[in-house]
């Protein structure tokens, strides 16, 4: 269970991300939580604010120096975002990155209230509003969960309650594997998505069709405790055309028939050419209402039909262009790995120094590549010992601890055992899996570094094992096969 934190602290806590900002997740799924459409507002009004406050040109300058916030805290280069690439709406993101990114917009515009603006100002755009306009404001609110959906693709379930003419109750809850995304950041989290929803929602008679936005009385909220976040939305009464032509139907047929049964004998009798004159026109004004509300019926069947093979095409689209982008992504992943390999590999070749190479390499993975902590151990197999641990990337008493201790390596089936014995290599995901399968001292030095992810590859001379190249890092599930083809590449190289 995770202990939540106030709503005061945010998920800038965290550090480097610990999950792929898009792409496909560790599972090898494609990452879909947040549309890149809700991207686009926040960048775009981002830039707005900025413009506005500060001149020509400020607002593209604090959408460059978001991107470099951002970036600073992926952790793999061919991640790594763009303007451009913020602004693109076909693109989909997890919720960690688009929670890092509302941080960063809240603290460049300088407004504490930036979601509940971006929400009013942003979210409903010019494309939404048009497709909308043909439905009363009751019938959208009631497609919530359909449009909802398509923003937040599996990562939130979204509710309808009671809906009247002039009000109604939504509510939405976030999925598992979003709430991991949080981490103990949840209620921040959830106040940020919260407060852009329910202000987008709101806007919507305003937006739509032009009327006062609703009002919002907040009746849960997950940054409060509660299991769900739920509004209810109060509107003016609306007069759209369906509507009136709908009641000018049903007035004008019923004064039609009316006319002829209720008008008074006598007149009857006097003047027979009036009654049946009114009687007729009232009828056909009828039947021109009752005519004029079955073409719009049958234009708002159009339109949903229309609405309906426009959202296939769209989404056969966007998944085709979520797949080019991840080959794109690997393929910039790839040219980044093996350019640090080849500028590595000629650093290793430039030195006969042993001490001199392993501060290299070990600087290597953390500086270049990016873990938390690197670290070289030597293995004697007729004592069956590995010592001499050298550790990069922590503090000196951490290193001289690691540098002091010397673990017996006895069983092949331990986590040292597979990698010093069998000579093969060590992907830990969490490292509490294993925690019974490391040596002691192993675990005392897994505790001071607070490592939960930790790869280990054996360095071998054909198929003598004389040490092993380790990294890790603090978040869990964070290495990958990947990691592991990279890290067996570069203690081949070592």
């Amino acid at each position: 269970m995770v202990d939540l934190l106030s709503k005061k602290h945010t998920i800038l806590e965290k550090g480097y991300m610990a999950y792929p900002p898009f792409g496909v997740d560790p599972q090898g799924r494609l990452i879909r939580d947040v549309s890149g459409v809700t991207v686009r507002a926040n960048v775009d009004y981002l830039d707005d604010v900025v413009e506005q406050r500060d001149g020509s040109g400020a607002g593209a300058r604090a959408v460059e120096q978001l991107c470099a916030l951002l970036n600073e805290r992926i952790r793999d280069p061919a991640l790594h975002v763009t303007p451009a690439f913020l602004r693109n709406v076909w693109n989909s993101y997890s919720y960690e990155f688009v929670m890092y990114l509302a941080e960063f917009c809240e603290i460049l515009s300088g407004d504490p209230t930036f979601q509940q603006h971006v929400g009013r100002h942003k979210f409903i755009s010019p494309l939404i509003q048009i497709l909308a306009r043909p439905f009363t404001l009751p019938q959208i609110y009631r497609m919530f969960p359909h449009f909802g959906e398509k923003f937040a693709k599996g990562s939130i379930t979204f509710g309808v309650g009671e809906v009247t003419e002039t009000s109604a109750v939504l509510r939405m809850q976030f999925s598992d594997h979003v709430y991991d995304q949080f981490g103990p950041w949840r209620r921040r989290c959830a106040e940020n998505i919260c407060q852009s929803s329910k202000s987008g929602l709101a806007a919507v008679p305003e937006k739509v069709h032009g009327i006062r936005a609703a009002t919002i009385k907040d009746r849960a909220c997950i940054a409060e405790g509660d299991d769900r976040c739920e509004w209810e939305f109060t509107w003016h009464p609306q007069a759209t055309g369906t509507r009136v032509g709908l009641i000018g139907t049903i007035a004008g047929g019923s004064v039609g028939f009316l006319g002829t049964l209720l008008m008074p004998a006598g007149i009857n009798g006097m003047f027979p050419w009036i009654a049946t004159g009114v009687g007729a026109a009232l009828g056909g004004l009828g039947l021109a209402f009752l005519s004029q509300h079955r073409r719009m019926a049958g234009r708002e069947r159009l339109i949903r039909e229309q609405l309906e093979a426009v959202e296939a095409r769209h989404e056969e689209l966007r998944e085709a262009y979520l797949q080019q982008e991840q080959v794109t992504v690997e393929l910039r992943r790839r040219i980044n790995q093996l350019t640090i390999l080849h500028r590595t590999g000629l650093v290793f070749n430039a030195t006969l120094d042993r001490e001199g190479l392993i501060r290299q390499v070990l600087q290597a993975l953390v500086q270049d590549l990016h873990y938390d902590r690197a670290m070289m151990s030597f293995f004697d197999r007729d004592r069956q010992v590995s010592y001499n641990l050298r550790l990069y990337g922590v503090r000196e008493h951490i290193s001289n601890f690691a540098r002091s201790i010397v673990v017996p390596v006895k069983d092949p089936e331990s986590a040292e055992g597979v990698v010093l014995l069998q000579g093969r290599p060590l992907c830990i995901g969490d490292v509490r899996d294993v925690w019974d399968r490391l040596h002691p001292l192993h675990q005392q030095l897994a505790f001071m570094t607070k490592a939960k992810s930790i790869l280990s590859v054996p360095l071998k001379v054909k198929d003598r094992v004389l040490g092993s190249l380790t990294v890790d890092r603090t978040d869990e599930q964070s290495l990958s096969e990947e990691d592991l083809s990279l890290m067996t590449t570069l203690g081949n190289q070592v």
